[in-house]
């Protein structure tokens, strides 16, 4: 915790709290966003493997070997 010494002259023990809490909140937000964006490209993925479960299993196998590759050679 920071001392009353350490702390900035422009920040009370108030403005501290309710900085914090403005921080908060803002990245509630941004997870919150993050989240439902990811959300949305996982439904998307899984739609295009309902639709076309041959290719998208035929895309992943060849990503899978790409990796295996790259990672082998190092």
């Amino acid at each position: 915790m920071i001392s009353s010494d350490e702390r900035p002259a422009c920040c009370g023990p108030d403005e501290a709290a309710i900085l914090a809490h403005k921080a908060g909140h803002a990245l509630r937000e941004a997870v919150d966003t993050a989240s439902g964006s990811a959300l949305g490209i996982s439904e998307n993925i899984m739609n295009d493997v309902r639709r076309h479960p041959l290719r998208t299993s035929t895309a992943a196998a060849g990503l899978g070997f790409l990796l295996g590759l790259l990672l082998r050679r190092r």
